[in-house]
């Protein structure tokens, strides 16, 4: 952890010897030591082990599961990576456990009052703490998909050949950890403002299961609209088989539409919803004692 002390000499004489001690100034928290401050408590944290293990392993076994259902087939080369990202569908709840955890775990044990007495503007540690979590977001899940691409290519038939990766699959590939980063993000901010993980759990599947199912009850005009715009199904845009995101993770629920979203704008959605839940999460977390 990096700490810059503001230090200045003073002189101390006691019984004819002087003594040169340093007067404790201004004390800064500086980003690096903010990030790595947030790296040790997540790492020291047994439920980030059990939840990374989880998602690793639904990953892998939705791959393995859809790569032996098409064995004997003609599998595309699309296919088989939506085979290695069909399990984002299962662990993206395994992310929004580990952005929930990463500042509710503090208030409960209120360890929250010690962080925000050395960064007492707050808003860094917020930044700090999404940044590690989407951080460590992204890399399990871009590992999980390499392994689970590995798996169903030789399950399916296909071998290890891998000279195939167009700029879709690419998209798909680069997609799928950028989702699951976006998940945890939005899933700490719901922390920061609810403060209680039961809590922050219910209202972030409320957002990614129960709105998107609850559009069925609108006109058939306007519910394949709203549905579009839903994150979870804009973040199916991201990794889907199709960058119209025709491959939507509650799609069973989930009203179809019309309207094709292209990855990139379906990234700068996500972007703009991380921005509003950060910014209501930033206006709570200032005004509110801890």
């Amino acid at each position: 952890m990096s700490i810059s002390i503001a230090t200045s000499p003073k002189t101390t004489s006691h019984l004819g010897t002087t003594t040169i001690l340093p007067l404790v100034g201004h004390t800064r928290l500086t980003w690096q030591g903010l990030i790595t401050s947030e790296w040790i408590k997540m790492r020291t944290r047994v439920s980030t082990y059990w939840l990374g293990g989880i998602g690793i392993i639904m990953m892998i076994a939705m791959a393995v599961t859809s790569a032996i259902q098409s064995i004997g087939g003609n599998v595309s080369a699309s296919s088989v990576m939506t085979m290695a990202t069909g399990g984002v569908v299962g662990a993206q709840f395994c992310a929004m456990l580990l952005g929930v955890f990463a500042i509710s775990d503090e208030y409960h044990t209120g360890q929250i009052r010690t962080t925000f007495n050395a960064v007492p503007k707050r808003i860094p540690v917020l930044a700090a703490k999404a940044t590690t979590v989407a951080i460590a977001s992204f890399i399990l899940t871009f590992a999980s998909i390499t392994v689970s691409l590995i798996v169903a290519h030789i399950l399916s038939g296909r071998g290890l050949s891998f000279g195939y990766f167009t700029l879709d699959i690419l998209r798909m590939y680069i997609g799928a950890p950028l989702y699951m980063a976006f998940i945890t993000i939005i899933s700490l901010m719901v922390g920061a403002v609810i403060r209680k993980s039961t809590g922050s759990i219910s209202v972030i599947l409320l957002i990614l299961w129960a709105l998107p199912g609850s559009a069925v009850m609108l006109p058939a005009s306007i519910a394949g609209i709203v549905a579009a715009f839903m994150p979870s199904t804009v973040g199916s845009a991201l990794y889907g088989s199709s960058s119209g995101g025709s491959d939507q993770v509650f799609s069973a629920i989930t009203p179809q539409s019309s309207i094709t979203l292209a990855p990139w704008l379906a990234f700068i959605i996500l972007i703009a919803y991380a921005a509003i839940f950060a910014a209501i999460a930033i206006q709570v977390t200032k005004r509110r004692d801890v």
